[in-house]
This record gives structure tokens, C-alpha cells and sequence, in this order.
């Protein structure tokens, strides 16, 4: 039976996790139309690594459908993408990944089967055996597991397995694992994302060096030791103008946690200029919080900047 419109914008709506997951599913095997603001704010704000992750998958096919995939099952290594003219990072060097290994179906079972162990000795051994093993189709058990994990080592195990074995896609996966209360889990969360190395998931560690243990901000400053300090307004002004949404999105929010005078002209043009309305009401209310902050300098800066605005849209 056909699941209506009305039925799958009440489970996106629900407070359970399982049912806004289901909503998903329902929404993406329907077609549409496409609630975009409410995929939004789900692949955005949602408290649930799994649902941001999916809403985001879902959001991005409605907005840019991919085409038909080729006949073959060998997944190609992404082509290299040619740095933007003001991009201060430059092409990367590393070399492209291996492809990935094919992984039975006996195997895949085991692997789902041992991180939903009740030992967590077996969960942390199924975490590592997955990443010796080179494939990708652990990932989504991966993934499944981290957002239910309770154990600190299990859970930094879980995200350098993630790190390793996905890619650009898995950055709104790893990054609410960098606030993770364990320094351990923090500490594997910016080697996952600097092994990632995109953008989105780069300009994620900049909050990371004022970490208050030492390792992870070793990590951070590794990761970011290609981008000289006087390059980060550079990187962020070019994330925030960017034509993908997310990078715009990461950009917003590495700019909100600097405060600095320039990350809140960036964050006043945000609010001004960005075409989608959500990040253009997250940009004001981030000068909001700033000015709010009536004895800093910068909160008389974004006062100043929030009085030049035009009227919210």
C-alpha cells in the first residue's frame, strides 16, 4: 500500500528515531514532492547522526538526481577535483584510493552480527576487522553501530573505521563525534576527518585546536598544518560562497565559533546573500549571539553588522 505524503511528513516529524529514519525511506521510494526545508533541517540540526546522514543523502537526490548507474559493480576511485583560484589548499597529494576489495555476503553478515555483540570486546574486533579488511560494504553496519555505541573505545574504533573506509559523504556522520565527551573519540574524529580531507570535513577541525587535550589538538593542528593561519579567512570565505550547500553550511558554523571580526562580515553577508533561506536565518542568528555579548568588541561589531542587514526573509 502506498504510504501518503501526510503519513511520511508525520514520521519525519516524530520524536522517535526509528520512524523519522522509516520517513526516509518512504519519502525517497515515493518520489516526492520533496518537503526540501524539512530535509533541511533534519540533514542539518537532527540530533541523530544515522537520520542527518540519510536526510542528507535524500536531500541532495531530489535537488541533483545521479544518473542511472554502469553496468559494472567496481565502484571508480573519485576523480581528483582541480582547486578553485582562490583555494589556499591547493590539489591534493595524496594518492587516490585503492578500490575497494569485494566483500562476501558470509562476511557482511559476521561483520553486522558481531557490532551488535553485547561484548564489546567482539564490537572493538569487528571495528578493526573491517578496516584490515579494505572494503566498503561494512560502512552502513558501521555507521548503524556508532549511533547506538556506548563504549568510548568501541565508539573511537567505530570512527577511525568510518573515516577510513568512507568518504566526503560520511563528514556529517563523524562530525558530531569531534563534541564526542571522550577525548579518545574526539582524537579519532579529526584523524577521520583530515583522512577525508574535503573542505567540508577540513574547516569542521578549525574549533578543534582550542580543544582542551592535548592530543586532539595535536590531531587538529596536523590536519590543518597545510593552511597557514592568514590562508583560514581565505578557506572559509571560499567555503561560504561555495555552490554546494554543505560546505556553505560547515562554513556557517566554523565562522559562528570564531567570533573573529572577519568571520562576522563573512556571517553578515551569509544573512544578506545566501540563496537558501535556512542558512540565511542561521547566519542572522549567529550575529544575534554574537551582539548579544554586550561588553566584547565583537558584539558591538555584529550589532553594528545586524543593523546594516535588510529585513529577514
Amino acid at each position: 500500500m502506498k504510504v501518503s505524503l501526510a503519513d511520511i511528513l508525520s514520521r519525519l516529524e516524530s520524536p522517535d528515531e526509528a520512524e523519522r529514519m522509516q520517513g526516509l525511506l518512504d519519502l525517497v521510494q515515493a518520489g516526492g514532492p520533496p518537503p526540501l526545508d524539512l530535509l533541511f533541517r533534519l540533514a542539518s540540526e537532527d540530533p541523530s547522526p544515522g537520520v542527518r546522514y540519510h536526510a542528507r543523502r535524500a536531500f541532495a537526490a531530489f535537488r541533483a538526481p545521479t544518473p542511472p548507474p554502469a553496468a559494472t559493480s567496481e565502484r571508480p576511485a573519485p576523480a581528483e577535483r582541480p582547486a578553485a583560484p582562490d583555494d589556499p589548499r591547493g590539489p591534493s597529494d595524496q594518492a587516490p584510493p585503492e578500490p575497494s576489495r569485494p566483500v562476501s555476503p558470509a562476511a557482511d553478515e559476521a561483520w553486522q552480527r558481531d557490532l551488535a555483540a553485547l561484548d564489546p570486546a567482539r564490537r572493538l574486533a569487528a571495528a578493526r576487522q573491517a578496516v584490515e579488511a579494505g572494503a566498503r560494504a561494512p560502512l552502513p553496519w558501521l555507521i548503524q553501530a556508532l549511533s547506538r555505541e556506548s563504549a568510548p573505545e568501541v565508539r573511537a574504533a567505530l570512527v577511525a573505521a568510518i573515516g577510513h573506509l568512507g568518504g566526503p559523504e560520511q563528514v556529517e556522520v563523524l562530525a558530531p563525534y569531534l563534541a564526542d565527551r571522550d577525548h579518545r573519540v574526539r582524537a579519532n574524529a579529526v584523524e577521520a576527518l583530515a583522512a577525508i580531507g574535503s573542505d567540508e570535513a577540513i574547516v569542521r577541525l578549525i574549533p578543534l585546536i582550542h580543544d582542551p587535550d592535548h592530543r586532539v589538538q595535536a590531531n587538529a593542528l596536523r590536519a590543518l598544518a597545510g593552511i597557514e593561519g592568514t590562508s583560514i579567512p581565505r578557506l572559509l570565505r571560499h567555503l561560504a560562497q561555495d555552490g554546494e550547500l554543505w560546505n556553505r553550511d560547515a562554513a556557517l558554523h566554523a565562522l559562528d565559533v570564531l567570533g573573529a571580526p572577519f568571520a562576522l562580515h563573512l556571517l553578515a553577508a551569509m544573512a544578506a546573500n545566501d540563496p537558501v533561506a535556512r542558512l540565511r536565518q542561521k547566519a542572522r542568528a549567529a550575529l544575534e549571539r554574537h551582539a548579544a555579548a554586550a561588553s566584547s568588541h565583537a558584539g558591538g561589531l555584529a550589532r553594528h553588522l545586524l543593523e546594516r542587514l535588510p529585513p529577514a526573509t
